[in-house]
């Protein structure tokens, strides 16, 4: 199953939903309400975001291989490897 259509955005300061006005999530904080607004508004930019980071991730690994041998600049390239394993898991 896939998510919901993006963007998603910040409706009634706890609500988040798509663009369609579906709900997605709510981001109550025992009543407190900036940092529900603030959880809200984190959520909102992770998820809009989220596609283009995968991407040019992706790009970037591919600009540190070098071509003449094909040998990865090891650390960067496993950092940006496992970033990108845990973001593209779907726990």
């Amino acid at each position: 199953m896939t998510h919901s259509q993006l963007p998603w955005e910040v409706f009634a300061e706890l609500n988040v939903e798509n663009e369609e006005g579906e709900f997605v999530a709510s981001c109550g904080v025992n009543g407190k309400i900036e940092k529900s607004r603030a959880n809200a508004s984190f959520i909102v930019r992770c998820v809009n975001n989220h596609e283009r980071l995968i991407s040019v991730c992706k790009k970037a690994m591919a600009e540190l291989i070098f071509p003449a041998c094909g040998q990865k600049h090891s650390k960067l390239y496993e950092e940006l490897q496992q970033a990108l394993q845990s973001a593209e898991r779907l726990d």
